[in-house]
């Protein structure tokens, strides 16, 4: 008589690991809430707020991130040698890592609780 192994809930299982496979290829939805956050607690520098109004998140599948369109903004945010740096887009990323991250963990969770 052959010996085999019965697995129960084997397919639901692999039906769920597939399911959060696909999503956690495409993590637009948790990108976009991460940057969203991130855009939400910015301290620009600003004179006359044009700076500030430049500010864009951005989001896609595989990540997120932060700019500004004003030409001078890169001086600003990162420095000269005549004018110190002031990155504001690096400091709200950071502030508020442990948030969005959090959502990023969560999203995840729910993947693999469907």
């Amino acid at each position: 008589m052959p010996a085999g192994v019965d697995l129960e809930g084997l397919d639901p299982l692999l039906a769920r690991l597939d399911h959060a496979r696909s999503g956690i290829l495409d993590l637009t939805d948790a990108n976009r809430e991460a940057a969203q956050l991130v855009l939400r607690n910015l301290h620009t520098p600003h004179a006359s707020g044009a700076l500030d109004a430049a500010n864009l998140a951005t989001a896609a599948a595989t990540g997120w991130g932060l700019a500004n369109g004003q030409p001078y903004a890169p001086p600003v945010h990162w420095g000269t040698r005549y004018m110190r740096a002031r990155p504001w887009l690096l400091d709200a990323a950071r502030s508020t890592e442990d948030s969005w991250m959090d959502g990023m963990w969560g999203h995840v969770q729910q993947l693999l609780d469907k």
